[in-house]
């Protein structure tokens, strides 16, 4: 859509958190049962939304210093939608915690 033919950092970064992030979401529900499980994912998962944040905020910063000129539209808006991804990451989470504790 927007002839992007590479992802560049931070992009790579935050990838790998949102499917890291993912895999605890999987194991959450898998062990939905269990709100201890459940409570552990979440705190990992929570500990993956911090480095998120952190990537988020140096390549933000970055497009803006980077070769003297902003970096192009498409390139911030992949880094949004990167980054509103793990947001919703955390909502999956909080979810997954409610339904643990209302069964246990």
């Amino acid at each position: 859509m927007f002839n992007v033919t590479n992802r560049r950092d931070p992009a790579k970064p935050l990838s790998a958190l949102i499917v890291r992030s993912a895999e605890r979401i999987e194991y959450a529900v898998k062990h939905v049962r269990d709100p201890k499980a459940v409570a552990q994912a979440a705190r990992e998962i929570k500990v993956l939304e911090e480095e998120g944040d952190a990537v988020y905020s140096d390549a933000v910063g970055r497009c803006f210093v980077s070769r003297g000129r902003p970096t192009r539209g498409p390139e911030v808006k992949e880094l949004y939608d990167n980054r509103a991804c793990a947001g919703r990451v955390r909502g999956c989470t909080e979810r997954a915690e409610s339904i643990s504790l209302k069964n246990s």
